[in-house]
């Protein structure tokens, strides 16, 4: 049973804050704080979004907390009104050291008019409770088959906006992980809407998801993924080894100064056959230092140096190097 008091004088021992324009109720009809619908709970040190029930709320009117150490923040100078006329969204901050306990919540109207919500709010300590939320991840989809692969990274700046089941919508972007969290919602059924990054394409069929949310935990809701735009591969060129003479003999391990353009520090350099291999490169300006070593049984004869950048550019230097009887 909910307790309630009205009266028409003005409340003592509590800080007023004016509030901004909402739909007119009719003057002669008194306000009516109904309940708190979302979780009533607020921590220490924290701010919350709370979605109210009120009737008879007219232009003008204010709003009270009891006690000390909590406040109303007013976005954008005035209260949001909810999807239903007779709700609304109020957000409010408690100090670090707020003094724990139950809080009534006080309207009054222009005409004097007033109702309170005994024990509306209560402000717990900052690690008693969880929090009521929904988080999930976004990534980028490179090969574009719906699944998250291993070395698939998140997509950072993805626009998420929650809605939970009391109507309260929240928005919010992925961090530089992908990742999100939003809290100081309602339980219940919630709904995940992503917004398609530009010039991506949503791989995951999942951009709008309906997640059930237990008050006081934090529901995950499916990994969302999107296939970033096809970019052209940069121009590598190899110009040619600098040595002069670009010969290895079977079983040496030698040092060779190559020449190129385009080509990435984390480039993979081969050569052609499988009994030469590069051991070691250096990217060095606009020339790599190769380390290539031959079996002692190598075949003699020209061999291909290849370059493969890591956007999949690639050149190949045609019998850049010949393998010699040692």
């Amino acid at each position: 049973m909910r307790l309630w008091r009205k009266s028409a004088g003005v409340v003592g021992a509590v800080a007023l804050l004016t509030l901004g324009v909402m739909a007119p109720a009719v003057a002669a009809d008194p306000p009516d704080l109904v309940a708190v619908l979302s979780n009533n709970t607020i921590k220490q040190g924290f701010q919350k979004n709370f979605l109210i029930e009120i009737t008879g709320f007219e232009d003008g009117g204010t709003f009270a907390m009891s006690g000390e150490g909590i406040e109303l923040i007013i976005p954008h100078g005035g209260i949001k009104p909810a999807a239903n006329p007779d709700q609304l969204r109020l957000k409010f901050e408690a100090a670090d050291d707020a003094p724990l306990g139950l809080r009534d919540l006080i309207v009054i109207n222009p005409d004097g008019q007033t109702d309170t919500l005994v024990g509306a709010i209560e402000v717990i300590a900052s690690g008693e409770v969880p929090q009521t939320g929904v988080t999930g991840h976004v990534f980028a989809d490179t090969n574009g088959d719906g699944i998250k692969d291993a070395g698939e990274g998140g997509l950072a700046s993805v626009s998420v906006s929650v809605t939970d089941s009391a109507g309260l919508v929240v928005a919010t972007t992925t961090d530089s992980n992908g990742d999100y969290t939003v809290t100081g919602i309602a339980g219940g059924d919630t709904t995940v809407t992503y917004a398609t990054p530009v010039d991506h394409v949503l791989t995951t069929a999942n951009d709008v998801q309906v997640v059930t949310v237990v008050v006081e935990t934090t529901a995950s809701a499916a990994d969302v993924g999107y296939e970033p735009p096809f970019v052209e591969p940069g121009a590598v060129e190899i110009l040619g080894f600098g040595n002069a003479n670009a010969n290895i003999s079977q079983g040496e391990t030698r040092s060779y100064r190559v020449n190129v353009t385009g080509a990435d520090a984390a480039a993979v350099w081969s050569v052609s056959g499988d009994d030469v291999v590069v051991t070691r490169a250096v990217l060095r300006g606009d020339a790599v230092s190769l380390t290539i070593a031959a079996d002692v049984t190598a075949a003699l004869g020209l061999r291909d140096v290849t370059v493969v950048n890591p956007d999949g550019s690639t050149d190949t230097l045609v019998d850049g190097l010949e393998v010699v009887g040692s």
